[in-house]
């Protein structure tokens, strides 16, 4: 999505290559970009965190050079299972050189599509003059909704009922994929932040046959190439299951469907 806005607005863009630790700001450094949008606190699909000291690094490379931005895009932060939260760049920030943007559409239900960003000041003047006859597609009623339902502490509390009630649901998935037949074909890497968890799928067959049969089979999955640019972690077979959708009472029906696809897919490659 953030490809197309970008080439939309016929802006120059290019993938940087990531680690463990999130974005290679060396990299970032040679590529002579000025802004940088990333996601800090769910790099995903892999649903890595950025430690401090990576975005020590960062706020460095914006503060080298007038003009550097970063884009912090914190969608999906709140279902981190680290225990102790890492501040954000905007907070570690001592030079304005943080955008935050961020989203309810996860934390409450997509429908209402109320998203956020705040600006430096420096910004302020500029998004006035050029984009502020944009009008805004959310009601008033609804942001006068959902600022009662902050103020009242209803979100905090619902984030930490869906925290855990997500929390559930993976463990009952995991367990699910582990009684099955699944278990000798997958290898489960359960994720620092997000809802999703990664399958190393063992296989010699294609993303694309494997993602074709599953489809088929009404299961929502990616796979890690999909979400890659260029050269950069084109590691094959490593599915992405999204559970924030998932019903409990649905969980053992999506691991036979997958069980099912699977075989299905290998059937086909020996005919």
């Amino acid at each position: 999505m953030i490809q197309r806005i970008f080439e939309g607005y016929h802006v120059a863009w290019k993938p940087i290559s990531v680690d463990e630790s999130g974005i290679h700001v060396g990299v970032l450094r040679e590529s002579k970009a000025n802004i940088v949008h990333i996601s800090p606190s769910n790099q995903f699909p892999v649903g890595n965190t950025m430690p401090v000291k990576r975005r020590q690094e960062l706020l460095k490379w914006a503060y080298e050079e007038e003009g550097r931005y970063i884009i912090e895009d914190d969608f999906d932060c709140e279902f981190s299972v680290n225990g102790r939260p890492i501040p954000t760049l905007f907070g570690m920030d001592q030079k304005e050189r943080v955008i935050y943007m961020n989203t309810f559409s996860k934390t409450l239900i997509s429908s209402i599509r109320i998203s956020y960003l705040i600006l430096p000041e420096r910004l302020m003047e500029r998004y006035v003059n050029t984009i502020s006859f944009y009008s805004c597609t959310v009601s008033s009623f609804e942001q006068l909704t959902l600022e009662k339902f902050i103020k009242g502490g209803y979100l905090e509390r619902h984030v930490t009922r869906m925290r855990n009630y997500y929390k559930n649901v993976k463990k009952k998935l995991i367990q699910e994929i582990e009684q099955s037949s699944l278990n000798e074909r997958v290898c489960i890497q359960e994720v620092e932040a997000g809802t999703q968890i990664l399958m190393t799928i063992k296989t010699k067959l294609s993303d694309d046959v494997l993602a074709d049969c599953i489809k088929k089979r009404g299961v929502h999955v990616s796979f890690l190439t999909q979400h890659c640019r260029g050269d950069i972690c084109m590691i094959p077979h490593i599915m992405v299951l999204n559970y924030s959708s998932l019903e409990e009472s649905k969980i053992k029906e999506t691991v036979i469907r997958l069980e099912e696809a699977i075989k299905e897919a290998e059937q086909i490659t020996k005919k």
